[in-house]
């Protein structure tokens, strides 16, 4: 019996993983359906804050943006448990380690860039549930503090479907040919309405516009880890269903034989006498 009752300890176990993975599956489907309403309302909005910029910036970017102190800035998931999300973006960053200015957001970054020796980071936190604009404040006040730097890569997984985030490196500020190429007409810009924080503005809707593709992309890693998940442990309960029926069956087969053999046992000693 005590194959059996291990077996059926293993089952189980299983039957319980399987409900909590089911659950956590429901709960992330749930969340990207929402993640990617937002995302898909900040890809529209982060097209006008582009075109707004290079209107107003156009000369400044491009004479500033080739000079000075190399920037990056990677965004990482908040939490872990998220199959290879995170661990994709280690090569990229691994090719920058040797900048000297890098904003890591999302507090599992801060472990992968202590292991890969990247020390002179600035870490701040990512999005645990909703993507917050309050979350771009600490990465925001380090770009007012240097004055705006121009030179910034962004490091980051670019969700293209649920099933796929492609690791990418891109620049922070866009380049015109990017923005406006097959636009038939360009946004006219009412100077007067335009102030000196529109820089400031951009900034900010850019980093969180960044922040809530990588929540996006971190709900959706997570989904298919569940999916994956439900269907090992829906396979293992079928398996061992199976191995418990064929130990009972094996115990019953033994337990019959046992029987049949000591009748025949008796029945040769009646006939003897």
């Amino acid at each position: 019996m005590g194959d059996i009752l291990q077996l059926k300890q293993r089952l189980h176990n299983i039957h319980a993983v399987h409900e909590i993975t089911d659950a956590m599956q429901i709960i992330a489907t749930i969340m990207i359906g929402q993640a990617q309403r937002f995302l898909d309302y900040r890809k529209k909005l982060q097209s006008y804050y582009d075109r707004i910029y290079l209107s107003r910036e156009i000369e400044r970017a491009q004479l500033r943006k080739d000079t000075g102190e190399e920037w990056v800035i990677v965004f990482f998931s908040e939490k872990g448990f998220c199959g290879n999300f995170n661990p994709q973006l280690l090569p990229l960053l691994n090719q920058h380690k040797h900048v000297k200015n890098i904003i890591v957001i999302g507090n599992r970054g801060k472990v992968y860039a202590e292991r890969l020796g990247i020390r002179q980071a600035h870490f701040f936190p990512g999005a645990k549930r909703n993507p917050s604009e309050d979350l771009t404040e600490a990465a925001l006040n380090i770009f007012k503090e240097n004055g705006f730097p121009h030179n910034v890569k962004v490091i980051f997984n670019k969700y293209n479907n649920m099933f796929q985030q492609v690791p990418r490196v891109v620049d922070f500020f866009p380049k015109q040919d990017d923005i406006f190429s097959g636009r038939d007409t360009l946004m006219d810009i009412d100077e007067e309405a335009l102030s000196e924080t529109i820089l400031e503005n951009y900034v900010k809707a850019r980093i969180f516009f960044f922040i809530s593709e990588t929540f996006t992309g971190e709900v959706a890693s997570k989904l298919l880890m569940m999916q994956n998940a439900t269907d090992s442990a829906e396979k293992l309960k079928h398996e061992i269903s199976r191995e418990v029926s064929k130990e009972r069956q094996s115990r019953i087969t033994q337990e019959l034989s046992e029987v049949i053999s000591a009748y025949k046992v008796l029945q040769s000693q009646n006939e003897r006498r």
